[in-house]
């Protein structure tokens, strides 16, 4: 099977990839003659298909670019003006909201509002494995690896796909976080078993001089980057790739890029449902503009209106006994409206696997498990997002193990080191309710001095490493204890003696 790498696959092969899709509805029901046929294709149907862009996704997730705002789809009213004698143009009121950014930030921080969990899964003595482990866990922190998780996920949820490279300088490990709202235009490729083997990035950058087009290209050992100049080209305006730099050993052993596609951003579900509302929103304006004030009327002969200089009416006199003032009530349509505007977000926040704020009104602290079911739509979700990005952090984690290794001079040591790191979604807690169950875990001998410090660790409470520390005061506070005994015992016997 043909595996891409440097040497065989040119610039116009690198930038291919696979459009995004969203299905669309069927203009009608093929209704099959019988359930047991067999013809090819019968099972299969025919499936037709929106190709969105990366466009499309920044579109959406601004909230000055929604479809309400375009004038195509929601038209201005135009009105003729019976003193000039001509049509006008009227400007309509256009409403819209940021919820597609609300639930990005929503998923995003289920899967990212715990630090990742770093687990041993074998290799050497239990004490040296341990040791590596806190290394390795330091390391993690001070390369801010959760934010190149974050920034995956954030990716994804954002413009669908995302990704994090890896890269050497110098023996110093580093990490860039590339997808389209970073300006980057990226194109994996994959070997026979799916793991991505040649990836591509597209950017444009400042040479000094010009705005120019860069085409970076890693493979299992290489890393080449390309320009798009028109030099030396025959006819004048051509564009073409030209090798910027040779290619060199980027130093890991296999493509050293972690990504992931959504297939579709967090909100593309919800879209239609959010431009509904966000077109209902802007008919109740218009509405509100129309009826919302009364209108005052005089009837009877003889009407004589004084007003202010703002245009209020301020005395009404008349000479017809059987005159008559008052106001005309509009007519009253915001139930109407608020039905269907309540429904219209409850429902995308059902399409988009969300959960809808709730107002506690209780004033005491909640337990983790009130919060849990409150929130179970999202956290049911997260729970699969965090199956859906494991592979991708796996590479995170075995891309980092390697290079941080190199770094420390340590690959030896890090060789048989296996590591699975896991994402536990997050759920609104107490955190005194979680400092007491570390202690009382800890306390009844359930989990061991490193684990309670590795989870201390993450509320904020020190360093994984601080089981150290205790572990010392121990032997310190042993060591103490027995001089004093010593002490004591020799007290005891010279006072025998005497």
């Amino acid at each position: 099977m043909f595996r891409p790498t440097i040497e065989n696959m040119t610039p116009d092969k690198v930038l291919r990839k696979q459009p995004f899709r969203r299905i669309r509805p069927s203009d009608a029901l093929d209704a099959l003659e019988s359930g047991f046929d067999r013809k090819p294709g019968v099972l299969e149907g025919n499936l037709t298909y929106d190709y969105p862009t990366y466009a499309d996704f920044m579109r959406e997730q601004d909230v000055n670019a929604h479809r309400i705002m375009s004038k195509k789809w929601f038209p201005d009213i135009t009105v003729y003006d019976e003193t000039q004698k001509k049509y006008l143009m009227r400007k309509i009121a256009r409403v819209t909201t940021n919820l597609p950014e609300v639930f990005a930030s929503q998923r995003t921080s289920m899967l990212t509002g715990d630090h990742v969990d770093l687990k041993l899964a074998s290799g050497g003595s239990e004490q040296a494995s341990q040791d590596l482990l806190a290394i390795f866990m330091e390391g993690w922190d001070y390369k801010d690896m959760e934010t190149a998780v974050y920034e995956l996920i954030w990716g994804c949820a954002t413009v669908a796909d995302s990704a994090i490279v890896f890269h050497l300088d110098e023996s110093s490990l580093g990490w860039t976080s590339m997808s389209f709202a970073k300006g980057d235009m990226i194109y994996p490729h994959y070997n026979e078993y799916g793991r991505v083997c040649l990836f591509g990035r597209k950017y444009t950058a400042w040479d000094g001089e010009n705005d120019v087009d860069y085409l970076d290209v890693w493979d299992d050992t290489y890393h080449i980057r390309y320009r798009l100049a028109s030099d030396d080209q025959p006819n004048p305006g051509d564009m073409s790739w030209v090798a910027d730099s040779e290619p060199r050993p980027h130093g890991f052993r296999r493509c050293p890029v972690a990504y992931h596609n959504s297939g579709d951003t967090v909100a593309g579900p919800a879209m239609g449902l959010l431009d509904n509302f966000d077109l209902a929103m802007s008919q109740l304006c218009e509405n509100n503009k129309a009826y919302a004030l009364r209108i005052f009327y005089a009837l009877g002969a003889d009407v004589d209106i004084s007003a202010s200089i703002d245009g209020r009416p301020m005395t009404v006199t008349s000479t017809d006994v059987n005159s008559k003032v008052g106001f005309l009530e509009p007519a009253e349509s915001s139930g109407s409206f608020e039905l269907q505007m309540k429904q219209l977000i409850r429902s995308a926040y059902q399409a988009a696997h969300c959960t809808e704020p709730v107002e506690i009104k209780s004033g005491a602290d909640i337990s983790s498990l009130t919060v849990q079911m409150m929130s179970k739509d999202s956290y049911h979700q997260a729970l699969l997002d965090a199956k859906d990005f494991q592979p991708a952090l796996n590479d995170i984690v075995e891309l980092f193990k390697y290079g941080y290794a190199i770094e420390l001079g340590m690959s030896s040591k890090f060789e048989r080191l296996k590591i699975k790191g896991t994402i536990n979604p997050y759920i609104m807690r107490s955190e005194v309710e979680e400092v007491n169950n570390i202690s009382i875990l800890k306390g009844s001998g359930a989990i061991p001095v490193k684990a309670a410090a590795n989870e201390a660790a993450k509320l904020g409470y020190g360093t994984a490493r601080n089981y150290e520390e205790i572990v010392q005061e121990e032997h310190d506070k042993l060591v103490m204890e027995q001089r004093e005994t010593m002490v004591v015992e020799s007290v005891n016997a010279s006072r025998g003696q005497q």
